[in-house]
């Protein structure tokens, strides 16, 4: 005959093994993390994105152009006639250069007589990054940035900010000069 201790230790042990054995039936079957897609990290070419816009204002006393280097390395000029601008350029290779300058500039024969005033606004932004051969973001490298501006001054300030334009549109001068594996450096606007 068992003792009253042996009992208890028996009783402890057929529950432990039937707690161990059941399992949960109506507890939902996880459902595994998809796993991503590799990234194709093999730089083919560069992009650059260049978006500009500017009120109405500013284009009836200003010029506004952005010159940049093209898809295949070279300068070219863009003047802005409208209000915004979005350009994508796509190098035809590694190594390339790419890059931008803002240029804003009194329109030539404004009578400062007739305009009293004159209206900054303006938003510029670049974006660039090494894409692979599918045209994707290879992830080397990217960088994005920017400027804004908007406010209304008296006439008899233009030379003054456009003096003070000159300095900071050199700020946005931006030049990227991609090597053959898709890093770039970062440089002065030639």
């Amino acid at each position: 005959m068992l003792s009253h201790a042996s009992m208890i230790a028996f009783c402890a042990m057929l529950m432990a093994c039937v707690m161990t054995g059941c399992k949960d039936q109506n507890a939902p079957t996880p459902t595994p993390e998809p796993t991503p897609e590799p990234v194709d990290t093999v730089a083919v070419a560069a992009l650059y994105k260049i978006e500009l816009s500017v009120g109405a204002d500013m284009l009836s006393v200003f010029d506004v152009a952005v010159e940049y280097y093209d898809e295949n390395g070279a300068k070219q000029i863009l003047k802005y006639d409208t209000t915004a601008i979005s350009k994508t350029i796509i190098s035809k290779g590694l190594p390339a250069t790419l890059g931008s300058h803002l240029s804003i500039s009194a329109k030539e024969g404004l009578d400062t007589t007739v305009v009293k005033e004159f209206v900054i606004n303006f938003k510029y932004q670049y974006e660039t990054y090494s894409i692979n051969a599918e045209g994707k973001d290879a992830g080397i490298i990217a960088q994005s940035s920017g400027i804004n501006g908007d406010t209304n001054f008296p006439i008899n300030m233009l030379e003054k900010w456009l003096t003070s334009a000159a300095k900071e549109t050199k700020k946005a001068a931006i030049l990227f000069v991609y090597n053959e594996k898709g890093k770039f450096t970062e440089n002065e606007w030639e």
